[in-house]
């Protein structure tokens, strides 16, 4: 437990045919940041290259989630890691190795639309391996503070979110999603 990635869709493993580049001010710092995504082997995981150290994306190694998800090891970390995360989950990358220059990655437009684009860009391509699927057995549900958490088993992959804000212009909010890469582009890419 907390050592793995979460699959929710069974296939087979992918990574990215070229290298791509992503470069801008970073959202929390304003500092010039850089990261390049490299094609990793099958089984590798995402994995952050930063000061010299191989950070690997995995619970185990979140070492803060005020205001971001930090990933950390050794001393070195990476903050707001969570729109490249996400693009890399949505466009279906198993396996990545991301360099990055500067303390987080570039903010592009805020939201993962342009990190999945550049992911789609650069070819997404099988590695002729299978994902390890985690199956859930039973309703489960995790809280904490105002956040509440419920998985429940299903023939396919499904999230439903519902956000209340004590504000007349947000108020309740509700989005559903399943479906594939493109799907995640066109429906939930660019939230920020």
């Amino acid at each position: 437990r907390g050592r793995g990635r979460l699959i929710l869709n069974p296939g087979g493993q992918a990574t990215i045919r070229e290298d791509v580049v992503f470069e801008g001010s970073g959202i929390h710092t304003g500092q010039q940041c850089r990261v390049v995504v490299h094609g990793a082997p099958a089984g590798s995981g995402i994995v952050f290259l930063t000061g010299g150290r191989r950070i690997k994306a995995w619970p185990a190694n979140v070492v803060d989630t005020a205001r971001g998800t930090s990933l950390g090891d050794g001393g070195e970390k990476v903050i707001l890691v969570e729109h490249l995360m996400a693009a890399l989950a949505g466009m279906g990358v198993d396996n990545a190795e991301c360099e990055v220059s500067g303390p987080e990655p570039p903010a592009l437009d805020g939201s993962a639309l342009a990190f999945a684009e550049g992911l789609r860009a650069a070819g997404i391509v099988k590695q002729g391996r299978e994902r390890r699927v985690v199956h859930v057995r039973g309703v489960e549900c995790v809280a904490k503070g105002d956040a509440v958490m419920v998985a429940a088993p299903a023939e396919t992959f499904e999230a439903v979110c519902l956000l209340r804000f004590d504000h007349r212009l947000i108020g309740m909010q509700a989005f559903s999603f399943s479906g594939d890469a493109e799907a995640f582009l066109s429906a939930v890419a660019g939230a920020r």
